[in-house]
């Protein structure tokens, strides 16, 4: 072995080892650990908004079990020769029926917030009562604030409205604060997530790795928007402005949110479409010239010849169908059963070849 050809091999691991590093903290940290940060801040604040980002989580981290459970089912060779083209199929399809649980979940959050946006709220007036008996309390006994600052007091406030029939978004100043910093938690960690993955998939260029990147920007500017709304939402209650305009930022940020992440799905499921349908592979996937040129040269001095190459979407990898036909005036007749052999064994060698490694050819 070669020097050169030790080197490339030491590159090409170093490579595979920083993707599955990126894979690997993209579904633990990224996916699984922040789908359980988010499900303690919903626990915190009931907000809808928190719930659409945690869904989109959790559909995340589903959505790689599968495809890591399809390729892991994908690898094995057992049984391959009664499903050449089948198996490649299997990581999409799961895809797509999980595609189309994700976009009926986050249909049904955005109907649910769209009713909570539109709908009219007729307080009876008690939860106001109280809220301002205790406002009053503490104006007309100042000493009382040496044990409730002003922004105890309108929590304190605020829980009794909600006692009342008022409304409150967190329960109090505590979970609120605590909500913030997890999310702030999430934010940095996927910030951290996208700046790791961009380094790699400039570096080794993979196409995973860029795809999970895009992923973690995306998540970071959604849950940066949570983040606003309710620091947003927070300091309005503090300065004595909320109502019923204010009730209707939590739902108006949880609809746009999970009219968001649907049409990340439908988008999701087009793609997975794309590669179940069969249709003819574009130059941007498969260089058909390449495969052509390849076959062509494999076989030169040989009793055949490539006239074309066909490469056809097949799930995760490629059908495709070399034509080959007789060439004229190659050889007699009776080695002709031997040369076909070879011939055919040298030309699906060149294919596989020049399809590369991030190809499956069936």
């Amino acid at each position: 072995m070669s020097a050169d050809t030790a080197g490339a091999e030491a590159k090409a691991s170093r490579a595979a080892g920083h993707e599955r590093v990126a894979v690997r903290l993209s579904f633990w940290v990224g996916g699984v650990g922040l789908a359980l940060l988010k499900a303690v801040v919903f626990a915190a604040t009931k907000s809808s908004m928190v719930r659409t980002s945690m869904f989109e989580s959790i559909g995340d981290v589903i959505s790689s079990a599968i495809m890591a459970i399809t390729h892991w089912q994908m690898s094995n060779r057992k049984d391959a020769h009664r499903y050449p083209v089948g198996k490649a199929r299997f990581a999409p399809l799961g895809v797509l029926f999980f595609c189309a649980f994700m976009v009926s979940q986050m249909s049904g959050t955005a109907i649910d917030s769209l009713q909570s946006l539109v709908e009219e709220q007729e307080p009876d007036g008690r939860g106001e009562l109280a809220a301002d008996t205790v406002r009053r309390l503490f104006k007309d006994r100042p000493r009382l604030h040496w044990a409730y600052p002003w922004g105890d007091v309108e929590s304190l406030a605020s829980k009794y409205s909600a006692e009342f029939g008022g409304s409150v978004t967190v329960e109090d100043d505590a979970d609120r604060d605590m909500a913030v910093t997890l999310m702030g938690v999430c934010v940095v960690v996927k910030l951290l997530l996208y700046c790791y993955c961009r380094v790699v998939g400039r570096k080794q260029g993979s196409e995973i790795v860029r795809a999970l990147g895009a992923d973690h920007l995306n998540d970071t500017a959604t849950n940066a928007l949570i983040i606003c709304t309710m620091a947003a939402t927070s300091i309005l209650e503090k300065r004595g402005h909320g109502g019923h305009l204010v009730d209707k930022l939590d739902p108006l940020v949880s609809l746009l949110l999970s009219l968001y992440i649907a049409y990340g799905w439908v988008t999701n499921a087009q793609d997975q479409l794309k590669a179940l349908n069969d249709r003819r592979a574009c130059d941007d996937d498969v260089d058909v010239a390449a495969l052509r040129e390849a076959a062509a040269k494999a076989l030169e001095g040989a009793s055949l010849e490539c006239w074309d190459v066909h490469a056809y979407n097949a799930g995760e990898g490629c059908r495709l169908i070399v034509d080959l036909r007789p060439a004229t005036g190659r050889g007699s007749a009776g080695a002709v059963e031997e040369r076909l052999a070879n011939a055919l064994q040298r030309t699906a060698a060149a294919v596989r070849a020049a399809a590369g490694d991030g190809m499956e050819v069936l």
